[in-house]
């Protein structure tokens, strides 16, 4: 239950629980399908920008919503400027405030008690980036940015692949150490959505993580593996199928997850999905549960099978919808045994 105060009264007369009533269901609250976060081209970043506008009151209430719900980096610019709206040093910024200009309104900002619980980092650098000479965004950008918003994170979907961080730059700043690791500093942290490459840069994962999806192609890489299976709390995994997937990577699963129940989803195209040779046979005593997920063919059949399967894992991972996407449970040795019995001659 919201505390209920003066500052919810934006709209005069309006009861304070129709208010917040009205802003919930704006935001999506109550929807079991909740995104990471909306794109500031969606109607609700709209609409949720609009009512911090409307007066100092209402920007108290609006503005928890909107950097709760709205926080959608995909450009070196957004991703600039919530530096600089959090005090963050970015060094000459082609949109540093001009001397004279109004800044941020420390009071009112610090009045709204902002706490950052859900974002999507992917900071392109755009030609619209390029037209005000915005430069990529660097390593420490991503970790000092880490460092201040992940005490309070719940989810996040990170990208690491347009971020400037060449094996020169990671030797430099060295992210693998404790006080640089964003995602030691993330307890809070269930649902993670993260580029293959993400494990180069920090390879020790949130400490309590739930639900896990990367876009690495299976889980045969020692180091995406080992950032999967540090975490004895996971439940759900997903990741792009190994194109030589065999029963031994099956059996590796099963071998180095050190948890209580794991349901792991193997995301390719129909035609890809095929049990693998020497597969194990399924029991009810297993822990972990491994499924096939369908991933939509190309409309026009121009993009291969990797990248339409590391779109589909990004389009549902933010959106909210990829654990409870429609998968079947991939066939066991005995289940093969019985097609092959029952199939005619």
């Amino acid at each position: 239950m919201h505390q209920l105060t003066d500052s919810t009264l934006a709209f005069g007369p309006l009861p304070a629980e129709l208010l917040l009533n009205v802003i919930e269901h704006l935001a999506g609250i109550h929807n079991y399908h909740k995104s990471i976060a909306y794109a500031p081209s969606n109607a609700i970043t709209k609409a949720l920008r609009a009512l911090t506008l409307v007066s100092r009151t209402c920007y108290l209430l609006a503005s928890k919503y909107l950097y709760t719900h709205c926080l959608y980096l995909h450009t070196c610019t957004n991703f600039s400027q919530l530096r600089r709206t959090l005090g963050l040093g970015s060094g000459p910024l082609p949109q540093a405030l001009r001397y004279g200009e109004a800044g941020r309104n420390d009071a009112l900002f610090h009045a709204a008690q902002i706490r950052i619980t859900n974002a999507f980092i992917a900071p392109m650098q755009t030609q619209a980036c390029e037209e005000i000479r915005m430069t990529m965004v660097r390593l420490p950008q991503i970790i000092d940015l880490g460092l201040t918003i992940g005490p309070t994170l719940k989810r996040l979907a990170l990208d690491m692949n347009p971020v400037y961080a060449t094996p020169s730059e990671i030797f430099r700043i060295k992210p693998h150490l404790a006080t640089n690791n964003i995602f030691l500093r993330m307890p809070n942290l269930y649902e993670l959505i993260c580029s293959f490459d993400t494990v180069d840069c920090f390879p020790v994962p949130p400490p309590n993580l739930r639900r896990l999806a990367i876009t690495s192609h299976g889980l045969g890489d020692e180091a995406v593996a080992g950032f999967c299976f540090a975490i004895s709390s996971l439940e759900y995994l997903a990741c792009i199928r190994g194109e030589d997937l065999s029963g031994r990577d099956i059996d590796d699963i099963f071998n180095r997850y050190k948890g209580h129940g794991l349901d792991v989803l193997l995301v390719d195209l129909n035609n890809n999905h095929v049990t693998p040779p020497g597969v194990r046979n399924w029991t009810e005593e297993d822990k972990v549960r491994i499924w096939e997920v369908d991933v939509p063919t190309s409309f026009y059949g121009d993009e291969d099978d990797i990248t339409l399967s590391d779109g589909w894992i990004w389009t549902q991972g933010v959106k909210g919808s990829l654990w409870e996407a429609d998968r079947r449970r991939m066939r066991d040795q005995r289940d093969l045994d019985r097609l092959l019995e029952t199939s005619p001659s």
